[in-house]
């Protein structure tokens, strides 16, 4: 699986300073965040933290921003859907 960037708003610095240390970590960032979310019922374990970002017991989130984001990306293409 490769890695990638959803959405940027770091410098060129900055990420590639996050990529390199994502690839150190892969093996870790899979086991521990990735696949225990295919399972059903840790999925359903989701939860909305102090800060309002969705997150699972295992350190899992999702910052609400870009989630926001994508929501207003998807009903803006859905409206230019004739």
């Amino acid at each position: 699986m490769p890695l990638e960037v959803l959405k940027r708003r770091l410098s060129t610095r900055a990420l590639n300073l996050v990529l390199d240390w994502a690839e150190i970590h892969r093996t870790e960032l899979l086991e521990n965040w990735i696949e225990p979310l295919r399972d059903r019922q840790f999925f359903e374990q989701a939860s909305i933290d102090e800060y309002a970002a969705v997150c699972w017991p295992n350190g899992a989130d999702l910052a609400p921003e870009l989630l926001n984001e994508d929501i207003l990306a998807s009903l803006s293409a859905a409206d230019r859907t004739p």
